[in-house]
């Protein structure tokens, strides 16, 4: 491998130099674009799945992940022409039908909305106060933690919800002594599955909503049953898969919970006192009202006529305004915690699926479902081909 003897990120960084001089130099000799692309895929998916990070107190030296890798990998097929101007125009401004910039432009609105949230201290409170009233009980704990998952995310972007909560779970799975795994999977598969229901359940909704045509409470009739009978199996799958393994190996000292109010504290220096830290603050409350009006403005899409994406834009940079005129600190705190790498991630794979279909390798992957197009097995053959997809990308 490149750099043998340096750290492990000196080494992946050399393996990434490498492998995309060496295919640059084949492409330019023999151009094979869906070989290219698909190296590109590869570096992307591979750093998002195990990413390298640099050496504490090397200054700034950006990670290998996935807020830099896709956004490398989009840059270099530039670069070696395997994707020009109007490629990246089509990438991300689309067509009539579907418009990929909407998801990116609602991406920022609800990320800030529920960034801010979350620096509020909101959900660390709702979080204690749930652990509070179910914490003696394991499967008590277990099925409160799915169902504030399930909960919010029908509200806000699950992957908010993953990064907020994970962090909660993991310490007070720690503070109990419980395996931690069954309640990670309780808050995340029910994250996830329940998205469906809304459009602003995920960034992507807004996608197919578009393609299809739908309003919010359009989408909310045709994906509101799917999503509670997949919801509610989770549940179920959830409980058999983990029936021996939601179990106390000891009992908490007394006084633990009470001793990790930490968890609801203001990191951005504002608001609660650190006796209050783990209550309910004026802020957390305002946060929660404007993701509240901004869900209800959205439901009132065939009145006002503003599209779900422009709604939830608005609705971000008046808070963000609000949130600056009443405490700058406050402001600037969620804009440094919002995640920045995820909004890298999903534009560079925009771009990465226009070249996956200027290559030609979408129109080869279509010609797979060809032989079932007549029946209705093609809606469970891609479905599972989504699904893997999906665990991919």
């Amino acid at each position: 491998s490149f750099c043998p003897s340096g750290t492990p990120y000196s080494r992946a960084l050399g393996v990434v130099v490498g492998v995309l001089v060496l295919e640059a130099l084949a492409h330019q000799l023999v151009p094979v674009p869906y070989l290219t692309v698909s190296v590109a895929i590869l570096l992307s998916v591979l750093f998002t799945i195990q990413p390298i990070e640099a050496q504490a107190g090397s200054g700034r030296t950006p990670g290998l992940n996935m807020g830099t890798i896709p956004a490398l990998c989009v840059m270099w097929l530039g670069l070696i022409g395997v994707i020009d101007r109007r490629g990246y125009v089509t990438a991300l401004y689309g067509s009539d039908t579907l418009r990929p910039y909407h998801l990116v432009v609602m991406f920022l609105g609800s990320v800030y909305l529920c960034t801010a949230l979350e620096r509020s201290g909101f959900l660390h409170a709702a979080a204690l106060k749930v652990v509070n009233r179910f914490g003696r009980s394991p499967w008590g704990l277990f099925w409160a933690l799915g169902c504030f998952s399930g909960t919010l995310t029908v509200l806000i972007p699950d992957d908010i919800v993953t990064m907020t909560l994970t962090p909660i779970t993991i310490r007070i799975c720690q503070l109990y002594n419980l395996t931690e795994i069954p309640f990670l999977f309780s808050q995340f598969f029910a994250g996830n599955i329940w998205a469906v229901t809304l459009v602003t359940g995920n960034p992507t909704n807004v996608l197919l909503a578009e393609d299809l045509g739908d309003t919010f409470v359009s989408f909310a009739g045709r994906m509101g049953i799917p999503g509670i009978a997949a919801g509610l199996t989770s549940f179920v799958l959830m409980y058999w898969t983990n029936r021996n393994k939601v179990d106390v190996v000891s009992p908490p000292q007394h006084g633990m919970i009470e001793e990790d109010r930490e968890l609801g504290q203001l990191s951005s220096g504002s608001g609660a006192k650190s006796s209050e830290q783990s209550e309910f603050t004026y802020t957390g409350i305002l946060c929660l009202v404007r993701v509240l009006c901004a869900t209800a403005f959205c439901a009132l899409e065939n009145f006002h006529g503003l599209p779900v994406y422009l709604v939830v834009l608005i609705m971000g940079v008046a808070s963000f305004v609000l949130d600056a005129a009443i405490d700058w600190r406050f402001a600037v705190d969620t804009l440094a915690h919002m995640p920045w790498e995820l909004f890298s991630f999903v534009t560079g794979f925009l771009v990465l699926a226009e070249a996956m279909s200027a290559s030609g390798i979408s129109l080869w992957l279509a010609t797979i479902f060809l032989p079932w197009v007549t029946s209705r097995n093609v809606a469970y053959i891609s479905g599972f081909t989504t699904m893997l997809f999906c665990n991919i990308f």
